[in-house]
C-alpha cells in the first residue's frame, strides 16, 4: 500500500510518498518508507513503482545517514585483520587523506561525479598514476563493502576514468638515465671493497644480491632451506617485515603471485654459500646457547646471533662501503636489483626472461633499464659489425 501527499515550504510545492514496506520482525510494527521532495504527481509515481518494484524482489536498500568516515572506521577494523603491518601502515595514511575529502559526508550522499572530481584532483595535483590508483583501490573496497551491506545503493567508484601514463621509448630510455645503478667495473670495485674492508657478512651478502637481483626483504628472510645446492637454485617465497625490531621480526609472503619464484645461480654463488655455511656453522656451535637456530642463511652472526639482518642495516652498511671505495654515487641495496637488470641485459638476456628472475612482470624501470642498456649494446654490434667490413669494403 502507498499513497502520496503535499506539503509546502519556502521553495514551494513538493510530494511526500510513502510505501509500506511489511512489517519490522524485530519491533512487530509496520514498517513504512518515506521519500519527499517530487516536484510532480508522476516523479512520485515513478518512485513509489520502484520502490515496491525492489520491495518485491527483495532488493531494496534502506539508505543510511552514516558518514563516510564512520563507515571507513568499522570497515578498516576488520580489514586490518587480513592484511601485513606494511599495508596496513601505507592504508592507514592513504585513508587519513580520503576522510580530508568525504569523510564528514553521507556515505550515501557521494555520487560518481563527486567521485571522479576527487580522482581528477589527485591528478591535477600532481599525484602520479600509481599514487592515484592506490587512493582508487582503498576507496572501491569500502564503497563495495556499502553496496553489500545495503548502506549504498550504487558504486560511485564504478566505471571511474583514471589518468594514464603514456609512456614513449625515449620516456623510459630517459627514467633510465635517472635510475642509479652500478657499471660492472663499479660493481667489480664496490665488491672488492667489501671483501677486503667489510664488516661480517658484507662480501656474502652484497654478492648474493647483485648475483640475484634479489629484493632486500627477501634477502632478509631467506633460510637454507630454500637452497639447492646440488641443483644450483634458490627458492623465493617470502619476505622479511621487522619495523627496525630484531624480536619482533615477522615472515610474510610476497606481495604479488610473480614474486614467488625460482631461480638458478652459477657454481661460484653455491661455492660462496658453502663457505659461508660452514663459517655460521662454528659460530652457530659455539654460541648455541644463544643463537636462534631458525635457518636464516643471512642471519646475524654478532649482535642478536641467529636472528635475521634489518634491511636498514644493510643500507648502513653499504654506505660505508660506498664510501671506502670511492664510488660517487648515491645507490642503495635495491641498486644491486637494478644493477643486475642491467647487467643480464647486457648479456643479451631478454627481456621477459629478465622480468621472471625478478619477480616482478610489469615493472617500468626494469624496462627502462633493459632499453636503455639494450640500446647501447646494440650501437657497439653496430660499431664491431661496420670494423668487421672496413676490410673488405672497396
Amino acid at each position: 500500500m502507498a499513497y502520496m501527499s503535499e506539503y509546502e515550504t519556502k521553495k514551494g510545492k513538493f510530494i511526500k510518498i510513502t510505501v509500506s514496506a511489511g512489517i519490522n520482525p524485530s519491533t512487530g510494527k509496520q514498517r513504512q518508507i518515506t521519500r519527499r521532495g517530487f516536484k510532480t504527481k508522476k516523479e512520485a509515481r515513478a518512485a513509489i513503482t520502484q520502490i515496491e518494484y525492489e520491495l518485491g524482489l527483495g532488493t531494496y536498500v534502506q539508505q543510511a545517514s552514516i558518514t563516510f568516515e564512520d563507515f571507513a572506521d568499522d570497515w578498516f577494523k576488520t580489514y586490518k585483520l587480513s592484511v601485513k603491518p606494511s599495508t596496513i601502515r601505507t592504508r592507514t595514511m592513504i585513508l587519513k587523506q580520503i576522510n580530508g575529502v568525504f569523510g564528514k559526508a553521507k556515505i550515501k550522499d557521494i555520487t560518481r561525479r563527486n567521485y571522479q572530481m576527487f580522482i581528477n584532483e589527485l591528478n591535477a595535483a600532481g599525484y602520479k598514476r600509481n599514487s592515484i590508483s592506490q587512493r582508487h583501490t582503498v576507496c572501491r573496497m569500502i564503497f563495495k563493502k556499502a553496496k553489500e551491506q545495503k548502506i549504498i545503493t550504487e558504486d560511485p567508484t564504478v566505471n571511474i576514468s583514471l589518468p594514464k601514463e603514456k609512456l614513449t621509448v625515449e620516456d623510459l630510455e630517459t627514467k633510465a638515465e635517472n635510475v642509479n645503478y652500478l657499471e660492472k667495473e663499479e660493481l667489480a670495485v664496490y665488491l672488492e671493497t667489501a671483501k677486503e674492508k667489510g664488516l661480517e657478512s658484507d662480501y656474502e651478502i652484497n654478492t648474493f644480491q647483485a648475483y640475484t637481483g634479489m629484493r632486500s626483504g627477501e634477502l632478509c628472510a631467506l633460510k637454507w632451506s630454500d637452497i639447492n645446492f646440488e641443483e644450483r637454485t634458490v627458492r623465493i617465497t617470502k619476505t622479511l617485515f621487522a619495523n627496525n625490531n630484531y624480536n619482533h621480526y615477522q615472515i610474510m609472503t610476497p606481495k604479488t603471485k610473480s614474486s614467488i619464484r625460482t631461480i638458478q645461480v652459477d657454481q661460484f654463488i653455491i661455492d660462496m654459500l658453502a663457505e659461508y655455511k660452514r663459517k655460521q656453522n662454528l659460530i652457530k656451535m659455539k654460541h648455541r646457547h644463544e643463537y636462534l637456530n631458525d635457518d636464516f642463511v643471512f642471519a646475524n652472526l654478532n649482535d642478536y646471533k641467529g636472528y635475521p639482518r634489518l634491511t636498514q642495516v644493510l643500507l648502513w652498511r653499504m654506505k660505508r662501503l660506498l664510501k671506502l671505495s670511492g664510488i660517487e654515487k648515491d645507490i642503495k641495496p635495491h641498486t644491486l636489483r637494478h644493477t643486475h637488470t642491467s647487467l643480464l641485459a647486457e648479456a643479451g638476456v631478454s627481456l621477459p626472461q629478465i622480468q621472471e628472475r625478478l619477480g616482478h612482470k610489469d615493472d617500468q624501470i626494469t624496462t627502462s633499464i633493459y632499453l636503455h642498456t639494450t640500446k647501447s649494446v646494440k650501437n657497439q654490434s653496430a660499431e664491431l659489425f661496420s670494423n668487421l667490413m672496413k676490410s673488405v669494403r672497396k
